[in-house]
């Protein structure tokens, strides 16, 4: 069960990343457009998109962090019977 919240946490973890990354290469698009009139307000509205996305997923991330930093560690004892 554990191993299944760790590869979420990971994948969830990649999404955000890469939205953040997108967040960033769309607001030098918007700065910077290759041709003004066909681009026009897409890159910003993508940056709006990605950031929230990004926000979204660091939100989840860090609800996941607290939850499994509050799950108890099972420890077997070193006596065996």
């Amino acid at each position: 069960m554990m191993m299944n919240k760790e590869a979420f946490y990971l994948a969830t973890l990649g999404v955000s990343l890469t939205a953040i990354m997108a967040t960033a290469m769309f607001v030098l698009v918007g700065f910077n457009p290759k041709d003004a009139t066909t681009y026009s307000n897409l890159p910003w509205i993508y940056a709006v998109v990605s950031a929230t996305v990004g926000c979204l997923t660091q939100a989840t991330l860090y609800r996941m962090d607290r939850e499994m930093r509050l799950q108890p560690v099972l420890v077997e004892s070193g006596t065996r019977h």
